[in-house]
């Protein structure tokens, strides 16, 4: 674990990550090298089929493109249209607003509680809305997490909207911390969801499974091909052996358990002083703190970086932290350092 006083960098724990550089394929068969074979290997699809279906994912049609931002980015770019508006989270993972701008789209904020989007206003945003981009769980910044009652709430809304484009991220996928729920209707024309692997086996293989109605994944695929081509076999191969793995379920519930109890030590921790933390799921706690700018201030002067709400279009002074990798003695230090940091002028000696 982590002795860094660094929470803001939303990483996971790189001991808890399970790539295995013997998984790696030392050799590849000449004709997998070549321009016009298969752009994903016979290898991938049977144990990428497998691993979403476990998740709970639907996934008839599949391909791969490196990571999940740039999934949503080919996703965004390919189906929707400049000038389209998109729900996101509110607060939002902080690198989807940059890219709907860059895009020529126009957010359009939704609240979220910690069982996801709030019906109430996300009615209210369809009325004029192409898309909507949202997490099912590990929500980035705040843990939220979608709650069967709360899929079905909204799935019963977005079946009134057939042309919506509904793009599901689970970043997190197996380690998230509950189990996938979803809004997408079934049979809906127009969907994707984005599995990627970067938290759970290693951010620098930048590759996703992606899945979908066949038309969106036609095209997204057809895009990709006319640009970067296809992922890396290599990279494929790499993937498929850990996917096939049969002890994968049981890594996937370890790091699952143990994310868990580091979330809930910090929680608890601040529950104690009397601090309001939020994170169901996922890498991240969300705390929210009377004055943001100055409890990112007085935190960095005691060693440890957090990421300002702001970051994430949040509507109310908060800060997000990082315990993915925070020892329990790290924790109880943090906590102290935070409750300090959260009061009055004149209380605090900085």
């Amino acid at each position: 674990m982590s002795r860094s006083g660094d929470l803001s960098s939303g990483n996971p724990d790189p001991d808890l990550l399970l790539w295995r550089h013997d998984r790696w394929p030392t050799a590849v068969a000449a004709d997998l090298l070549l321009y016009g074979t298969p752009r994903i290997v016979d290898a991938l699809l049977v144990p990428a089929q497998a691993y979403l279906a476990g998740q709970g994912v639907a996934n008839d049609h599949l391909t791969a493109l490196p990571g999940g931002l740039e999934a949503v980015d080919r996703a965004l770019a390919t189906l929707l249209r400049p000038g389209d508006r998109v729900i996101v989270e509110s607060p939002t993972y902080n690198g989807d607003l940059p890219l709907i701008a860059a895009l020529g789209l126009v957010p359009v904020p939704v609240p979220v509680d910690e069982e996801g989007l709030r019906p109430e206003p996300f009615v209210a945003a369809l009325r004029d809305a192409a898309g909507v981009l949202y997490r099912p769980r590990a929500q980035n910044p705040t843990g939220a997490a979608l709650t069967s009652g709360r899929g079905n709430t909204l799935r019963a809304i977005i079946e009134r909207f057939p042309s919506l484009l509904v793009i599901e991220e689970d970043h997190a996928g197996g380690i998230a911390g509950t189990d996938y729920h979803s809004v997408i209707p079934a049979g809906h024309p127009r969907w994707l969801h984005v599995a990627s692997v970067s938290k759970w086996l290693a951010p620098d293989l930048r590759f996703a499974l992606v899945c979908g109605d066949r038309e969106s994944i036609q095209q997204v695929d057809q895009r990709r091909l006319l640009g970067g081509g296809w992922i890396s076999r290599m990279t494929q191969l790499a993937v498929a052996a850990h996917l096939a793995d049969p002890d994968l379920a049981a890594d996937l519930a370890r790091v699952r358990d143990e994310y868990g109890r580091r979330r809930r030590h910090v929680l608890d921790l601040l529950a104690e002083r009397g601090l309001r933390g939020y994170g169901r799921t996922g890498l991240n706690v969300w705390i929210e703190v009377p004055d943001e700018a100055e409890t990112v201030s007085r935190l960095a002067r005691r060693g440890w970086q957090v990421a300002p709400g702001s970051r994430f279009a949040a509507p109310t002074p908060a800060i997000r932290v990082t315990v993915a990798a925070l020892a329990v003695a790290q924790a109880q230090r943090f906590a102290d350092d935070l409750l300090s940091a959260t009061r009055g002028p004149g209380r605090v000696a900085d």
